[in-house]
């Protein structure tokens, strides 16, 4: 259906929607000395090896709760490494913001785990049977989708499961295999996924080719049990779209970062969907 608009939905649990709070307190300890003290055990060197760039207090919507955040560069590398500290004083990697969100979600439903803001405020406010637009990523497999298109290309020399080509040709050709491989596990993936859905009362509408994403539409009071199978990675409120050609922040939940600090100045990115879109 070319109508359908291709809205990536973002669960709440699954993007960490990080904030600016006001200094909140923390542990005891300094958080700089702390994380320079890791940062040597982790990458060797004494901790004066490690000058602050960057620090901010933050918090995410998960947890609740405030946690430090900090980027050092290595003098004698030139690298540069993240460290977080909680307010209970575990310091370490990106990994201890990840085991507190984890820790955080695993005491909440399904639902709230995995559904956006916007799709858990409709559900609870709408009569069970009202029919909602919902977009559901799904959890498919795809790597050994190449495999088949590996062997059939001796010819060519693969790294780490991408084709070094010789020709613009020969890269379309194989760029294009691979993509039918993969989508095809995406079918499969949303042709079983479609059962689950007529059986809750729901229809498909639309499957995409090129993700993992299915556009359903459902009874409200279905929403729960979707959320509930292993399968479903996340899922959103289908919402209407606009032209916007200035920020994907808001499209894709990276509409939480402020000031210049973590913003990736410099950088651009581009998202192509070049099937199935308005025109």
């Amino acid at each position: 259906m070319s109508d359908r608009r291709p809205i990536v939905a973002a669960a709440a649990g699954a993007a960490l929607l990080v904030s600016a709070l006001p200094a909140a307190p923390l542990h005891a300890a300094d958080p700089t000395t702390d994380a320079r003290e890791q940062l040597s055990r982790d990458q060797g060197g004494t901790p004066n090896d490690f000058v602050l760039v960057y620090e901010r207090p933050l918090s995410t919507d998960a947890i609740g709760e405030p946690m430090w955040a900090a980027k050092f560069i290595d003098q004698r590398t030139g690298e540069i490494h993240s460290s977080y500290r909680s307010a209970e004083g575990a310091v370490g990697s990106v990994t201890v913001l990840e085991q507190a969100v984890k820790r955080s979600l695993d005491v909440l439903p399904q639902l709230d785990r995995k559904a956006d803001a916007s799709l858990l405020a409709v559900v609870g406010n709408v009569a069970p049977a009202r029919a909602l637009p919902v977009a559901v990523w799904l959890d498919v497999d795809t790597s050994d989708t190449g495999a088949p298109v590996q062997q059939a290309h001796p010819e060519v020399e693969w790294l780490a499961g991408r084709p070094i080509v010789g020709t613009l040709e020969q890269a379309r050709t194989i760029r294009g295999e691979l993509w039918e491989a993969r989508s095809g596990a995406y079918a499969a993936a949303a042709e079983a996924f479609r059962a689950q859905i007529e059986h809750l009362g729901g229809t498909v509408a639309y499957a995409s080719t090129s993700a993992p994403l299915v556009f359903v539409d459902l009874p409200a009071g279905s929403v729960a049990a979707v959320a509930e199978r292993a399968e479903v990675l996340s899922l959103g409120l289908e919402s209407t779209w606009r032209t916007s050609m200035t920020s994907a922040g808001p499209g894709v939940g990276a509409n939480w970062t402020s000031g210049s600090g973590d913003q990736g100045n410099g950088v651009r990115v581009a998202v192509v969907e070049y099937h199935n879109v308005a025109t």
